[in-house]
């Protein structure tokens, strides 16, 4: 270990450092030791300064520096390589320390900090290429720096826990764990169900539409249009509630194979009741089945619908009495009439049967052909005129009936509005309404004539007579049409209160009771 009275200084470090990488090994004389500095600051020591050839100063610096010649030796060109790397090498060396002999500072004209400063510049110079000289010894065969690595920081220890924090975290995970596996088995359980639920609701709804186990068995007339498909058929059952799945139907039916091109157009009775193999069945052509079209003339009465059905094969006289009076069918101006009493009308659905053109099959049930006639009252009587009865202060059951009069007593379309207006005025002034037509209905078809004699009018003692009594009669006496029906809603406002009929049919009217008895004297020939 040095002290440090024998450090030497950077210069001689930077001689020895030249002789040893030179060869040469010169002895150096031993530099004075340096003095300790006093607490103040001596005067600048003059040194003797040998002469120096003039040089010019450069600017940049505070002092002069002396670079005179020195003796360089020349290599031959007999010599061997490496004795001419030997003295290149001592010319290097010489040139270096004459130059750090030369370079002195002129004393004079330095400041105590200046020289401090130099002398530090020195030593670092001389620091600087000793570590240079060490760098090229150690990578005079490197091919590439080592990279610098840098130390890791070492990774933070967490706390040890303790036995009972340990024991708490586990607790919560598996709890956590746990509480998520018993909701997801929930979730999975509840879909389960509710899908299971769907499907099951699914097909007890379709499975009811298809084979009709709990369905109305109302019956209802639809129209089949020319040239129909099956489509055109679901839509037609869908929009009169006969199905509620139109595309299940068509499915069904296609599976089934009972899908054809040619269904017969026209009305077609049918009913919830029906499955859906019956009701495709009945818009087929059936074997032995015909189809005949009727018409039933304005003002027919109940008899005679009855007649025309029997003589075109379609039921018996039997059946279609028992169905007028004991089938139910579900129309809502029937509810109404089975609230009042029926038992003096000659036939339940008097009034009812609406007069129109009509197709059949010759097979269809009294039932089915009564149904299409009730169906079409329904369609022209809406719930406009039902609220127009309750206006005239009457029910839906005393139009009908007053419209069956206006019917029969008037022959011309002309005479309806003035007809209805005389039975309105006469009911309104308490008055017998004394029709003949009311009487007529109760008579033998060959006892009936244009006039009525005392003994007919005193003979027929029923519901029906209203010269015996007051207000409508028990019941319709025929089957009107629309326009009998809609002026027995609106009468035309008159004052009259008889009328009297010529031979061509055209009724006259009166006010009194005397003029009445002019026009039956002009009119009848009396």
């Amino acid at each position: 270990m040095d002290n440090n009275n024998n450090k030497r200084s950077p210069l001689d470090e930077i001689k020895r450092v030249t002789r040893e990488a030179t060869g040469t090994n010169r002895p150096q004389s031993p530099k004075p030791q340096p003095q300790p500095r006093p607490a103040q600051s001596p005067a600048p020591v003059q040194r003797p300064v040998p002469p120096k050839t003039p040089v010019q100063s450069t600017p940049a610096n505070d002092f002069d520096i002396d670079v005179p010649n020195f003796h360089r030796s020349t290599p031959s060109d007999n010599m061997s390589r490496a004795d001419k790397v030997r003295i290149a090498r001592e010319n290097a060396a010489r040139a270096r320390e004459q130059s750090q002999h030369t370079r002195v500072m002129n004393v004079t004209e330095m400041t105590p900090d200046d020289k401090e400063k130099e002398l530090e510049r020195q030593r670092e110079e001389a620091r600087r290429l000793v570590q240079q000289n060490q760098s090229r010894q150690k990578n005079r065969y490197a091919t590439r720096p080592t990279p610098v690595v840098k130390p890791r920081p070492e990774p933070k220890k967490k706390p040890e826990k303790t036995r009972s924090e340990f024991s708490d975290e586990f607790e919560e995970t598996v709890g956590k764990g746990v509480l998520s596996n018993t909701v997801k088995a929930i979730i999975y359980i509840v879909s389960v169900l509710v899908i299971s639920g769907c499907l099951a609701l699914f097909t007890i709804l379709v499975g009811n539409d298809c084979f009709a186990f709990v369905k109305s068995d109302a019956e209802i007339t639809v129209t089949i249009p020319e040239d129909a498909d099956l489509g055109d058929i679901a839509k037609e059952l869908k929009k009169n509630d006969i199905i509620k799945y139109p595309n299940m139907f068509k499915l069904y039916v296609m599976i089934r194979g009972k899908d054809s091109d040619n269904y017969v157009a026209g009305n077609h009775t049918v009913s919830g009741m029906m499955g859906y193999d019956t009701l495709i069945a009945q818009f087929k052509p059936a074997v032995g089945r015909e189809e005949i079209t009727l018409t039933i003339v304005e003002g027919s009465t109940t008899q005679e619908i009855i007649d025309l059905f029997v003589e075109n094969g379609i039921g018996t006289q039997e059946g279609f009495k028992e169905t007028i009076e004991n089938y139910e069918f579900d129309f809502w101006f029937l509810e109404e009439l089975d609230k009042i009493d029926t038992s003096k009308r000659i036939y339940r659905l008097d009034g009812y049967l609406f007069p129109d053109t009509y197709n059949f099959f010759t097979n269809s049930s009294e039932a089915d052909a009564l149904y299409k006639l009730l169906s079409n009252f329904e369609a022209k009587f809406d719930i406009e005129n039902k609220a127009r009865c309750e206006e005239l202060g009457m029910t839906v059951d005393d139009i009908v009936i007053m419209a069956s009069l206006i019917q029969k007593e008037a022959m011309h379309i002309t005479d309806y509005p003035l007809v209805s207006s005389v039975f309105h005025n006469r009911i309104k002034d308490g008055m017998k309404l004394e029709s003949n037509a009311t009487v007529q209905y109760t008579m033998p078809k060959e006892e009936v004539e244009l006039k009525l004699t005392y003994d007919q009018i005193t003979t027929y003692d029923n519901g029906y007579n209203t010269y015996l009594y007051s207000g409508l009669p028990a019941g319709p006496i025929c089957n009107s049409s629309l326009n009998a029906l809609n002026w027995a809603l609106y009468p035309t406002d008159t004052d009259y209160l008889y009328f009297v009929s010529d031979k061509d049919g055209y009724n006259h009217y009166a006010v009194t009771f005397s003029e009445h008895d002019k026009n039956v004297k002009t009119y009848q020939g009396e």
